[in-house]
């Protein structure tokens, strides 16, 4: 594996398959097989670099330690690795799953397949931004993530690129030939984006947090851990009672936006039983886990801070 000097120094909360689009597209390449062949040693599909760290420690090979670009802060900074293994279950370590892709024994998994969208997004204000900034635009991590639907910044509706995950299997889209620059951007209501952008800082810290927050233990055991500190008590076959601590709301939020978890007939009506088991939370989306986390506490700092 060599260095390559022409590397771009990543931008701020840009994607991993952004980056590695605009070096194909710095190098002036037309083929992806043959960049992909230059870069890994063998044809991968790009869609496992949307948020995903495979193949991260290439990364180590390519950059100079010095420049601060590694492995890690591939990982850390340009994936939702740690907001994916937020909804594990217990038995699954985030350290033995990161591992596995960055040498890229693991492929997929699922954390990753219920949190992107079905295509590439872009919010027109962040674009037109960075190209005044940078001279050119990039994917936003967090615009790829489901739940995301309007931008924190500017309070703009995430705009659709057209061009689906499956597409970029295959493909190189750099966001500066794909985005449309003369785009009016179109500003959404103060209440939507009020609740996106706690939403959005909230799954922002549990990217830079999410590793240490789950480590060893599944949502279960951390929302054990919450309803003790609070003074709580589960019944003896393990059901918290929903009468105290008031989740029915929740409930109904959820049943009206038909996400993650409640998506799922079998849990549509979970939280208007008076008791919930407690297992009930280890088959939680991470979005079902930050929703969760903000109902009962405001963000989700002060609710994992009880729970740690």
């Amino acid at each position: 594996m060599r260095r390559l000097s022409q590397f771009p120094a990543p931008y701020h909360d840009e994607c991993y398959y952004s980056i590695l689009c605009r070096y194909f597209q710095r190098m002036g390449y037309s083929s992806f097989d043959r960049t992909m062949q230059g870069l890994f040693g063998k044809p991968h599909h790009a869609e496992l670099f949307i948020l995903m760290p495979y193949l991260a420690s290439c990364v180590n090979e390519w950059v100079d330690p010095a420049s601060g670009i590694c492995a890690e802060s591939i990982t850390r900074r340009h994936t939702a690795f740690s907001y994916c293994v937020l909804a594990d279950l217990s038995w699954y370590d985030p350290d033995d799953i990161r591992e596995g892709m960055w040498n890229g024994t693991l492929r997929n998994h699922s954390g990753f397949r219920t949190v992107k969208k079905d295509t590439l997004c872009y919010c027109p204000a962040c674009a037109c931004d960075d190209r005044k900034k940078y001279g050119e635009t990039y994917w936003h991590r967090i615009h790829q993530i489901r739940g995301i639907t309007v931008c924190e910044k500017h309070g703009t509706v995430i705009k659709s690129s057209g061009i689906s995950f499956k597409q970029t299997r295959h493909g190189f889209y750099p966001a500066s030939a794909v985005t449309n620059m003369q785009e009016k951007a179109i500003v959404s209501s103060e209440k939507e984006w009020k609740r996106i952008e706690q939403l959005s800082a909230d799954i922002a810290w549990v990217m830079d947090n999410g590793q240490t927050i789950r480590k060893k233990r599944s949502v279960s055991k951390m929302m054990k851990q919450y309803l003790s500190v609070k003074g709580f008590e589960l019944t003896g076959n393990g059901c918290l009672n929903n009468s105290e601590i008031g989740l029915k709301g929740f409930g109904d939020f959820h049943l009206e936006h038909k996400r993650g978890f409640f998506s799922h007939p079998a849990f549509q009506n979970i939280f208007q039983r008076q008791y919930v088991p407690l297992w009930t939370f280890d088959f939680f989306e991470p979005l079902d886990i930050i929703m969760l986390a903000e109902y009962l506490e405001g963000t989700a700092e002060d609710f994992f801070e009880l729970t740690l």
